[in-house]
């Protein structure tokens, strides 16, 4: 019993504080990854709160004639959330404010657009006329595209894909999150070292990418940064078999046509924002029936026409991408020619 009592105590006194131990092994390994659970909360917030502020700030440049200084102020209103509230007016306002603020810094803010490219205003780029000051701006034109030559041109993509606006929004996020905002910016700049300004003033660099298509003519300007490269067009690259000029299947309205002064296809007149003579534009006349009936041949790849609106049978479809009638164009006429022949 003597031996039984003195080998109890002795392992008591071993294993005492050994908890005390345990907890400070244990508890810096706990405080980071609580903290870094936290900090991952608000990356992938920050990054929802992103996708969102480009796809609005593309929506302005689809209207806005692709200006990045437009965007770059619709991007900083989106990018309000991050910067905190309560509700208040004040407390929006304030976050407004700093929000802007912080996407004005080029540095940590860049605005690509990757289309259309510097290689599409050369290729069907040419002088337009502003309808709200008068002046003339070089750009691509937007008005009457299902009309205009779908051939693909030197750029690699056709007047059409030319026509959708892309880009690509990078954001330094900064990191709030305490011990988080050194740790991860000194990891990442071993492991990414091209971002290395990002990392240096406790940033993350975040990306989102959004396409539209342009509901105005594409200006050129020297403030709009483009990415490196071709753009995002859907159309395959010029030198495929069925693409190119001359092709069978392509709309009327290409080289061919007297009226095409810039070689884009179609009417370049149609496209004049005249007020006055808007009614003339949009307006169709039977001649034109079998020109349309006859472009619609074997190896017609284009899909079915886009749906027209009756007051403006030349408009085109708002959003990402335009809609198609579910019933084929050359089956309507068909129809309509034998319920002629009927009556």
């Amino acid at each position: 019993m003597t031996l039984k009592r003195s080998l109890s105590h002795w392992t008591g006194r071993q294993q005492h504080g050994s908890a005390m131990t345990e907890t400070l092994i244990s508890l810096p390994l706990l405080l980071l990854l609580g903290l870094g659970g936290l900090q991952t909360a608000l990356l992938y917030d920050a990054k929802t709160t992103l996708n969102y502020a480009t796809f609005e700030a593309a929506r302005i440049g689809a209207v806005d004639h692709a200006q990045s200084e437009s965007m770059r102020e619709e991007l900083g209103l989106r990018l309000a959330p991050l910067f905190g509230g309560d509700g208040s007016v004040r407390k929006a306002m304030a976050a407004i404010t700093r929000a802007s603020l912080d996407v004005r810094s080029k540095g940590f803010t860049k605005i690509e657009i990757i289309n259309p490219t510097i290689e599409a205003f050369d290729n069907f780029g040419r002088d337009l006329v502003d309808p709200r000051t008068k002046e003339v701006r070089f750009g691509i034109p937007n008005s009457h595209l299902r009309w205009r030559s779908r051939d693909i041109g030197s750029s690699g993509v056709n007047i059409q894909d030319a026509n959708l606006l892309k880009i690509k929004v990078t954001y330094g996020y900064k990191l709030r999150v305490p011990l988080m905002d050194r740790l991860i910016p000194a990891l990442m700049s071993r492991i990414d070292p091209q971002n290395f300004l990002f990392y240096t003033v406790g940033r993350i660099p975040l990306t989102s990418v959004a396409t539209v298509r342009m509901q105005s003519a594409a200006w050129r300007d020297e403030g709009n940064v483009h990415a490196e490269g071709r753009g995002g067009g859907a159309t395959p690259p010029a030198g495929e078999e069925g693409t190119g000029h001359g092709q069978e299947g392509s709309v009327p309205g290409g080289e061919d046509n007297p009226d095409d002064e810039a070689g884009q296809g179609g009417d370049d007149d149609a496209g004049d924002d005249d007020e006055n003579d808007a009614d003339d534009d949009t307006t169709t006349d039977d001649d034109d029936l079998p020109s349309i009936i006859d472009s619609i041949g074997d190896g017609d790849d284009q899909g079915g026409p886009v749906c027209e609106n009756p007051a403006n049978p030349t408009a085109q479809s708002s959003g990402i991408a335009g809609s198609h009638c579910s019933v084929p164009f050359s089956c309507r006429i068909f129809c309509q020619i034998i319920c002629r022949r009927i009556c």
